[in-house]
Order: structure tokens, then C-alpha cells, then sequence
């Protein structure tokens, strides 16, 4: 989870919760994810973060997870896992870019 991932309690998520003074903005276009024949499910996009309204990042992201058994509950077991591991890369990279960013304003 997000939260426990950076180590803060203080985020919004849009629509939902949207709030005008967020320093940091997160946005992802996801152009698929879906299961495929091969018996995956594929998620592909990109995500872009923004701070203070400024682009600083953007990333492409492609992930293709096998699902495991038959059915309805297990190619929603696989697109669970494959966005799970979306964020987690997000999470590290945006991680990342807060230390490098400290680093920066240092005097």
C-alpha cells in the first residue's frame, strides 16, 4: 500500500480525494490490461509525477504476469499481481526521486 510504501499518511487520490495544495502529483495512462491468449495478463502505460504542477519524471511501464488456474478469480489474482508490481516500481521511483531531490537542497 502507498502509505506504508513512503511512509506517510498525507496523500489524496483523484477523483476521489482530490486536494489543492498536494506538492506531488502522480498521474498514470494505462493504453492496456487485459488477459491475453497466451494465458497472461498484460498491463502497459506510463506514469508522469508531477510537483508543485511541473512535470519532473515521466516512465513507461510493461508488465506480463502468468495467471495461475481457471477462471474468473485467477485472471483476477494475476491483474492484481501485475498492479501491485506497477505501483511497487512507482513507489521505488518516486522513493528515489524524493532522496535525490533532499540531496539537491541541501546547502
Amino acid at each position: 500500500d502507498l502509505s506504508s510504501s513512503l511512509g506517510v499518511l498525507n496523500y489524496s487520490n483523484y477523483p476521489n480525494r482530490t486536494r489543492t495544495n498536494n506538492r506531488y502529483e502522480i498521474a498514470i495512462t494505462v493504453q492496456q490490461f487485459e488477459r491475453v491468449p497466451k494465458g497472461k495478463v498484460n498491463i502497459e502505460g506510463s506514469w508522469r509525477l508531477f510537483r508543485d504542477r511541473k512535470q519532473k519524471l515521466i516512465f513507461r511501464f510493461k508488465e506480463s504476469i502468468p495467471v495461475v488456474g481457471l477462471g474468473q478469480s485467477a485472471t483476477v489474482k494475476a491483474m492484481s499481481v501485475a498492479l501491485r508490481r506497477v505501483s511497487d516500481r512507482i513507489a521505488v521511483r518516486f522513493t528515489k526521486y524524493l532522496k535525490e531531490e533532499a540531496v539537491s537542497s541541501e546547502p
